[in-house]
Order: structure tokens, then sequence, then C-alpha cells
């Protein structure tokens, strides 16, 4: 375009001086103006060239320029990186792209790790991307807990799969969390509702814990890397554990507790004692273990 804008004005000033006559004696002639109409080309390219290079330069950042030296040796630290090149892309993605696309480039992720098959996980039940999941351990860099909070940083406990009981509840948090974070007006209680953790024990059926497993196992993957020692003894122990996990939670006795609180009755646990089945209250129970 600039090219076209300067081939126009070399038209049109040799047409005006053409147009006023000018001679050969102490005017501008042709050589002289091709000479200057060169010399202003290459002037534009060469500024051009260094507004480029300078965009470029200004638009390069390191995650030390972005979040100071402490935080990234702790970044690296988790990571198991010797620099920020060997760092898993999630981290750089979030902390220069858009901020309201962080949803969207930690499910990109996620899918990525689906299709590489590192868990029987298809599509269909991915672990979806929870506010206080991406706010305190992707963007605050906290994946463990101190120990006083249940469920706390990158757990299997925090982790939501499509086709779980709570997926609608967390899709809502994320659509207002994605709101938000593209300008919307929200009010200070909406937006601590948001990065609240609601983490309880599964109660559901058996699949849901095995789901939890699988879905953290992709998502310590993305924040530390799938080659980090760890989260490969993680990965191998998931896929270990989680096709026998169904069986032995249906196999494995339950001891929910009802009735009256003194005697501690466990109506659902059945004893077998010399060939005979009884259910046993928590008294009689210890009555028997006493005896030997």
């Amino acid at each position: 375009m600039a090219a076209a804008a300067v081939e126009n004005w070399k038209y049109k000033t040799l047409l005006s001086l053409k147009q006023r006559g000018h001679g050969p004696h102490g005017a501008v002639t042709a050589a002289h103006l091709m000479t200057g109409i060169s010399d202003l080309r290459q002037t534009l390219v060469d500024t051009n060239t260094d507004r480029m290079v300078f965009d470029r330069d200004r638009a390069v950042k390191t995650l030390e320029d972005k979040h100071g030296a402490e935080l990234t040796k702790v970044i690296l630290r988790l990571c198991g990186a010797a620099d920020e090149a060997g760092l898993p892309p999630v981290h750089r993605l979030l902390a220069f792209g858009p901020k309201a696309a962080g949803y969207g480039i930690i499910a990109s992720l996620i899918g990525a790790r689906i299709q590489s098959r590192c868990v029987p996980m298809d599509p269909t039940g991915a672990p979806l991307v929870p506010p206080s999941l991406l706010s305190n351990v992707f963007r605050s860099y906290q994946p463990g807990g101190g120990g006083l909070e249940f469920g706390v940083g990158l757990t299997p406990f925090a982790i939501v799969c499509k086709g779980h009981a709570d997926m609608h509840a967390v899709e809502a948090k994320i659509k207002k969390a994605t709101i938000m974070e593209e300008g919307a007006t929200v009010t200070l209680a909406d937006a601590s509702i948001m990065v609240q953790s609601d983490v309880r024990l599964p109660q559901e059926e058996p699949y849901v814990a095995v789901d939890k497993l699988y879905g953290w196992s992709i998502m310590v993957d993305i924040f530390h890397g799938e080659n980090h020692p760890v989260v490969q003894s993680i990965r191998a122990c998931v896929n270990r554990l989680g096709p026998g996990l169904p069986r032995i939670i249906t196999q494995y006795p339950s001891t929910r507790l009802e009735g009256n609180p003194p005697t501690c009755e466990l109506s659902e646990s059945s004893y077998k004692c010399h060939g005979k089945i009884a259910h046993l209250s928590g008294r009689t129970i210890a009555k028997f273990l006493l005896r030997g």
C-alpha cells in the first residue's frame, strides 16, 4: 500500500513538472527526481521495518517480566523445568492470552490429552474447569493445600466431569465467570460465589469416583507437564486403579451409621459368624472381638 502511494506521488510530481515547463538549466530533472523517490522509498521501508521489530520485541515477554523472578522460580520448580522453554504451554497461554479465554485454553488442552489416550476417557465425559480451579491453581500457582480445608488445590475431589450431578452448576459458574472476565459489571458477592470451592466426597455411582481420578490425571498433566515424574506416577496409578475401583466399591461392606447413636447400629453391615449371617450392633461386635 505504501509502494502504491509512492508511485502515485511520483506520477503526479512528474506530470506537474512537465506542465510547468522546467528546463534542464537549474531545474529538477527526472534523474534527480528518481533519486529522491528512491531515497524516500528506502526511508519508508526502513521506518516500517523498525516499527515491526519494535512491536515484536514489545510483544515478546517472559514470565519473569509478567510475574517477577520469585514467582517464576516457583513455577519452574512446580513443573520441574530448567527454564521457561521447558514449561507446559498452559502457563504462557494463560499469562499472555486474553483473560476471558482461560476456560477455552484449558478446555482445548484437556481435549488434546484425551485424544492422546493418556487415560481411558472420551470427550463426552471430559472434566470441566471450575472457576475456583482456574483462579486458585492455574492462575495463582497453588496446586497444593495446607491440609486445613478439604478439597483445596489440584485434588481429585475438586474435579467435575460432564455427566456428573453438579455439572450444570459448574457450567453456570463458568458462563458467569466468562462474562465477568469479558468486562461485564458484577457485584463483589457474585464474584466471590464464582470462585468458591464446593468440594465434597463423591456420593454417587462408582464411575463418578473413577471419572474424578481420570480427570485429575489430565489436569495434573496440563499443570505440571506430562513428562514430570510425579505426573507419570499418578497416570500409571489411576490407569491401574480405575478399572478395578467399581468392583472394590461394590464388594466392600457398607459401614453407614444408622439407628440409635449409643449403640451405633450398623444396619447395613453383615458379619458372618460360625456359618450364620447376623446383623450386629456396635456393642455386640465389641463383645465378639473381646472374646477373641
